[in-house]
């Protein structure tokens, strides 16, 4: 399973827009569901990382 853990504290520290995400890409990443490599990519770019900082891989 995807985890997007690894960006949970930088989530609670910025709104949406200052990602450059919408609100329901936003709630889908706090509750780890999918959203697209695209999004993704956006959000490395603005928080300016790679994408190991963002996600990671967790088994079941």
């Amino acid at each position: 399973m995807i985890s997007y853990r690894p960006l949970k504290k930088k989530l609670a520290a910025l709104t949406p827009e200052e990602l450059g995400i919408t609100l329901p890409t936003y709630y889908k990443l706090w509750h780890n569901k999918p959203v697209s490599l695209k999004v993704i990519a956006q959000i490395c770019d603005r928080l300016d990382c790679s994408i190991s900082e963002v996600i990671r891989y967790e088994e079941d």
